[in-house]
């Protein structure tokens, strides 16, 4: 069983909504060598209760989700995806190391922001109430 039909699964069968770490699927995405995009839309679209953004660092024949670097630019692109498909959930951005000055995250949160926009302005997106 693949990790999106474990979490479709574990979903239907406990009735319960999922915090979607978009950094994460990219990360494992990389590591286990699976397409993210793939990942997403194998997902139940009514769970996705909340999106995370995160950061990683890159080891060369790896990456770790480490939260300490800001949003990759493969990342914003599979959140711009994930607005399109899951509709205007809460995202938050995670930063636990390596926290920038607050013009470094509030730029990150306009970014975000913007892409749901963009998204939910295009008609693409869900009716669901984005919150940032």
């Amino acid at each position: 069983m693949s990790e999106w039909e474990f979490l479709f699964q574990v979903t239907e069968q406990a009735d319960c909504l999922l915090l979607l770490d978009v950094n994460n699927i990219y990360v494992s995405g990389i590591n286990h060598g699976f397409d993210p995009i793939a990942f997403l839309n194998h997902l139940p679209e009514s769970r996705v209760q909340q999106i995370h953004l995160a950061g990683h660092s890159d080891h060369g024949d790896h990456i770790v989700d480490t939260h300490d670097h800001p949003v990759a630019e493969p990342v914003w692109d599979l959140y711009r995806h994930a607005c399109s498909r899951f509709g205007g959930v809460a995202t938050m951005i995670e930063r636990d190391d390596n926290i920038p000055e607050l013009g470094g995250l509030i730029a990150e949160l306009e970014r975000a922001r913007a892409i749901a926009a963009e998204t939910l302005g295009s008609g693409v997106q869900k009716s669901r109430e984005a919150v940032l």
